[in-house]
């Protein structure tokens, strides 16, 4: 938190509110699935259409400049709700991890973006994009518990069985405006392909970031990806000095026709999304083989060493990860991977809704990790001490999101017992099977049976 603190001080230095204002409208491109453009990867509200339209205009429109002109202003933007939520809980928010990736830059190259923003804080500028984000398409070959149709397409897929989609309409996703289990694999279909009417502005812009980072769906079963990485090598000429990241599952079969074009770049960070224990993993993240992963992760390690390549085990923090975090971490360490987080708002499989024993319980065994992770840490792991940070800091942020929401008794949220319920009698995944102790608390209220969206409290 110090990178963070020591950038609000600078913004107030120049007359910028600190608890409002953020870097992301002026250094970050978000391009989703369905082509629509947002502030960062947790914006809520669309703001531009990549894919119908030019990015470059889309930049200084009228939505664009009403968020930048809010956030400068000391206006908490609705659009930024994800942020406000994290913060209130004491966690670290997007908002703050946009500020520490900015201290990298030197701190007159800071204080140059500072008073350039402050010259016209509604523009951009196509020279600041640090990084671009882009989920060409919602094409995925897993259907993992926190997802939804709008990043999966096995979830649009099973989505179509009408009594699936009721449930989960109720429990676990609100829909978007008309869409029905009839109509929905109509409604996706601009997700369903990378394509831009602007090809070649697009490339312009990626090209002009210092990090392209990758995710989905899937993003290495893109069609496109492959001639993307070669166009970046051979016609851009930018390979040699831009960063690649990734946020794949790594259930990819024929992963090495990748790795000679991943060598051309400055470097590669993956960030292998697993969420869950080797022993739970199927039940989270299901159509997923954990022993794939594990092939692949040594495939790449062994061609790709540090500092050229980085390599995090990816947790977006449910109530089943804080259930067996023990085991993730020794699952993390037997395969050599850094670690990142990042958490579950609301949703059916927060850890925010586990009951009070079991939230205690989990709370317990995550405590022991930031306790005992210099003890189980062999001497020799890479990054030893950048790793110990990275473990105590991440856990602890999770820990305070559960932590510091409201205790809900000794129950399950009646949406998550739907939502688990759905799964139990849709798939051959059976929860108890998987986490017994939900056991005695595996009961509904029907008449509480409607899906809970707030974790303010």
């Amino acid at each position: 938190m110090k990178d963070v603190e020591n950038i609000q001080k600078l913004l107030e230095k120049h007359g910028i509110d600190s608890k409002t204002f953020c870097f992301a409208p002026y250094v970050t491109l978000d391009l989703d699935q369905s082509g629509k453009m947002f502030s960062c990867y947790r914006g809520k509200d669309p703001i531009g259409n990549w894919k119908e339209n030019d990015i470059l205009k889309e930049l200084d429109n009228d939505k664009y400049k009403k968020l930048r002109d809010d956030l400068y202003n000391g206006i908490k933007a609705d659009n930024c709700r994800s942020c406000w939520v994290a913060e209130k809980h004491k966690s670290i928010s997007p908002r703050f991890n946009f500020f520490s990736d900015l201290k990298t830059r030197s701190k007159k190259g800071l204080i140059n973006l500072i008073n350039k923003i402050k010259e016209n804080h509604t523009k951009s500028d196509i020279t600041e994009i640090r990084r671009t984000e882009i989920r060409t398409s919602s094409l995925c070959n897993l259907q993992c518990m926190h997802c939804s149709p709008d990043s999966s397409t096995q979830w649009i897929n099973f989505l179509k069985d009408e009594k699936v989609f009721s449930k989960f309409k109720r429990h676990a996703w609100k829909p978007p405006e008309g869409v029905t289990h009839e109509n929905i694999h109509i409604h996706y279909k601009d997700s369903l392909t990378g394509e831009s009417k602007h090809p070649k502005i697009l490339e312009k812009v990626m090209s002009n970031s210092g990090v392209i980072q990758f995710s989905g769906g899937e993003p290495l079963l893109d069609p496109q990806h492959y001639d993307w990485l070669k166009y970046f090598i051979e016609t851009s000429q930018t390979a040699k000095d831009m960063h690649l990241d990734y946020n794949s599952n790594l259930n990819i079969p024929n992963i090495e026709k990748f790795i000679p074009l991943w060598k051309k770049f400055k470097g590669i960070e993956f960030r292998v999304s697993v969420d869950s224990a080797p022993s739970t993993y199927e039940y989270f993240r299901r159509k997923g083989n954990i022993k794939l992963v594990e092939k692949n992760i040594g495939l790449i390690q062994h061609e790709l060493k540090y500092p050229h390549l980085k390599f995090y085990g990816s947790i977006t923090f449910s109530m089943f990860a804080a259930l067996r975090w023990k085991e993730i971490m020794n699952w993390w360490i037997e395969n050599k991977l850094m670690f990142h987080s990042s958490l579950i708002l609301p949703s059916a499989t927060s850890a925010v809704y586990l009951p009070n024993s079991l939230k205690q319980k989990a709370a317990t065994e995550m405590r022991w990790v930031m306790e005992n992770i210099s003890e189980i840490l062999p001497e020799d792991y890479p990054n030893r001490k950048i790793y110990i940070e990275d473990v105590k800091d991440s856990t602890d942020n999770c820990l305070q999101f559960m932590m510091n929401s409201k205790m809900i008794g000794e129950r399950l949220m009646p949406d998550s017992i739907g939502y688990f319920k759905m799964l139990d009698e849709h798939t051959d995944l059976k929860l108890l099977d998987y986490f017994p102790e939900f056991q005695s608390f595996y009961s509904v209220d029907k008449s509480t049976n409607t899906m809970q969206n707030s974790i303010e409290d």
